[in-house]
């Protein structure tokens, strides 16, 4: 129902509106705080639930709810990399009517800016590194190394 909701005009529009709800709805709670646990990757349904978690838990309710608006798969994916500070979760989506992909992300670097305004995704000032790009169909890890930013 609330993926329902939050549909705009565009899967553009729906991704910012999903976006604004998660960081309006969902506190930022570590895991040590919440589950007792360093680090434990709760489902869509229990984020929701609780109301609180961290950044894979955040953005990963960001993909869970933009699936269930109906934004395809092959627009989504959800990156596992290092920021200034240590580890990280975002996802990145790519807008078909901008040809661009942008980082959606409710937890380190937010922001509510519509995608025809963002700047295309690259490793660099704030995300410098990707360990692992996934879906629910594919897992990419380069075989050489990480992907770096230069």
């Amino acid at each position: 129902k609330l993926a329902r909701e939050l549909r705009g005009q565009d899967t553009d529009a729906t991704m910012i509106n999903i976006l604004k709800w998660v960081k309006k709805n969902i506190k930022y709670t570590l895991d040590k705080d919440n589950f007792g646990k360093n680090e434990y990757w709760a489902n869509g349904n229990l984020t929701y639930s609780l109301g609180k978690d961290d950044c894979d838990g955040m953005n990963g309710l960001i993909y869970y709810l933009a699936r269930l608006a109906g934004i395809g798969k092959q627009c989504l994916y959800c990156a596992i990399g290092d920021v200034i500070g240590g580890g990280h979760f975002w996802v990145v989506y790519y807008s078909t009517s901008q040809e661009k992909l942008v980082v959606i992300d409710s937890t380190y670097y937010y922001t509510p800016k519509q995608i025809k305004i963002r700047q295309p995704f690259k490793l660099g000032e704030h995300y410098k590194t990707i360990w692992y790009l996934f879906n629910e169909d594919s897992i990419f890890k380069p075989r050489w190394q990480t992907i770096k930013s230069s």
